[in-house]
């Protein structure tokens, strides 16, 4: 999984940092989903619009997903100046959260998707700014590829 080419040594850097960011952040997440028994939702945040703050620019930068703690740009309205779209996002998150306070469920009935409860491979990824969805097969096999790995270190 890691450090398929070491030469240059961008390359190097790039996958140290996958090797961290990894063992840091989806590891710990999917392990805990999995010892929790008690009803759990879970969500990927792939959006990257003008409120985040992770420079695409920058070698290296992981460009399928969004940075670390990047929701509290979405949730608590801080920092830059965002777009119609990165509203939009921040919109439907707030919402999410707010049912799943008042109906301790983030999609209730009535809503305009079904956000699963996490019974093992069922998370939500917030890709866009029109919808958001169920994961897909590769993306669930993605992260259990990491779990797998990260179980046995």
């Amino acid at each position: 999984n890691y450090f398929p080419v070491m030469d240059p040594i961008d390359n190097f850097t790039t996958e140290v940092a996958e090797v961290t960011a990894d063992s840091y952040f989806p590891y710990p997440a999917f392990y805990n989903l999995l010892m929790h028994q008690g009803p759990k939702w879970y969500y990927y945040l792939e959006y990257i619009g003008e409120l985040s703050g992770h420079n695409m620019s920058q070698p290296g930068a992981n460009s399928g997903v969004a940075g670390h703690a990047e929701q509290r740009y979405y949730f608590f309205n801080f920092g830059k100046k965002g777009t119609p779209e990165d509203y939009k996002v921040s919109k439907r998150m707030i919402k999410y959260l707010v049912n799943f306070a008042y109906y301790d469920d983030p999609t209730p009935p009535g809503s305009p998707m079904k956000w699963k409860q996490f019974n093992g491979q069922e998370f939500l990824r917030i890709s866009n700014s029109r919808s958001d969805s169920m994961a897909d097969e590769s993306i669930v096999r993605k992260l259990f590829n990491i779990l797998n790995l990260w179980s046995y270190v």
